[in-house]
């Protein structure tokens, strides 16, 4: 699910405010305090979903896809992928009971799972579907769409976005307008 925020109303004030300049240059540093805006929300969102989930940022990051606006469409658009990870990216380890993993801050014993290799070469956590050696499969943990949509990420990118984008509009139009004189 993509993140909406809404700057409408402050790209109006803000290029109301900067009347001097012409059309062009007013886009383009609307497109660029967007793209600057939208680079701060994803670095504000990876952070907050893997300090909720308990994964590295670059796992979440990697499950992370950033549009950027450009001087005909001026949006940008954050998405989070909303697959579910491989068990063993939250931290596995191997017990005896079976394989633990900690999702949510919180360690989980599941028992009867095993670490293996799997044919490509990476550790992953596999259960047994039947009662003999073979067939196995793998376990995955919780998708990060999930947590990218909860009110407190939401709240923590809003602000981000909000604070960010004015200061940065006036910057691009400051230096924009500094290279065409």
């Amino acid at each position: 699910m993509p993140l909406k925020v809404d700057v409408r109303d402050d790209i109006k004030a803000a290029q109301k405010e900067m009347g001097k300049f012409g059309k062009d240059v007013k886009t383009k540093a609307t497109m660029r305090a967007i793209n600057r805006s939208g680079t701060k929300a994803r670095t504000i969102a990876v952070r907050s979903v893997s300090k909720a989930m308990g994964l590295k940022g670059k796992d979440v990051r990697s499950e992370s896809k950033l549009s950027r606006a450009s001087t005909r469409n001026l949006f940008a658009r954050l998405t989070m992928s909303g697959r579910a990870l491989p068990l063993i990216r939250f931290n596995a380890t191997q017990t005896r009971k079976g394989a633990a993993a900690k999702a949510y801050g919180k360690r989980r014993v599941y028992p009867g799972t095993f670490i293996a290799t799997d044919s490509a070469g990476r550790e992953r956590v596999f259960t047994r579907t039947g009662s003999a050696r073979l067939p196995i499969r793998q376990l995955y943990g919780p998708g990060i769409a999930k947590t990218f949509d909860t009110k407190e990420v939401r709240a923590d990118v809003n602000a981000a976005v909000r604070s960010e984008f004015l200061k940065e509009f006036k910057r691009q139009v400051g230096m924009l307008g500094r290279r065409r004189r």
